[in-house]
């Protein structure tokens, strides 16, 4: 596995709302995969080093398209509110879908959009998500 880079750099520290360390690679099909460390929401391990041996739950799964509002709504009805009751972003931004207590979100973001530490943008793809409020899928 070979880590993706941008800027020189094959690690992001979010310090802001997120409160994680971040790092990219491509699965065998090309999906972009961020394993990511949350600081404030993950238990705390009795190892101090990161393997793939460590990984406690899907933290993000995304959801790319051009119908952010009707999801969002569809996601808001079986109580999988926006975090922090942001407001939404159609064009530019991730919307993050959950409570930021649980550390596992649902993005929402706009087709097109560049993924970090890549040059694709964001594609319409068929998914299905099962949570523990229901089911959310674009099929």
């Amino acid at each position: 596995m070979k880590l993706l880079k941008e800027d020189g750099i094959d690690e992001v520290d979010f310090d802001g709302r997120t409160q994680a360390n971040s790092c990219y690679f491509e699965d065998p099909a090309g999906n972009i995969v961020e394993y990511i460390s949350r600081r404030e929401t993950s238990p705390t391990s009795i190892d101090h080093d990161f393997s793939t041996n460590n990984v406690l739950c899907i933290s993000e799964i995304g959801l790319s398209t051009n119908k952010i509002s009707e999801y969002a709504e569809q996601m808001q009805k079986i109580g999988i509110p926006v975090r922090d009751n942001e407001d939404l972003s159609y064009n530019t931004y991730l919307n993050f879908m959950g409570e930021y207590e649980d550390g596992s979100f649902i993005i929402l973001g706009p087709l097109g959009r560049r993924w970090l530490f890549s040059t694709k943008g964001a594609i319409a793809a068929p998914v299905t998500i099962h949570t523990d409020r229901g089911v959310v899928s674009n099929l």
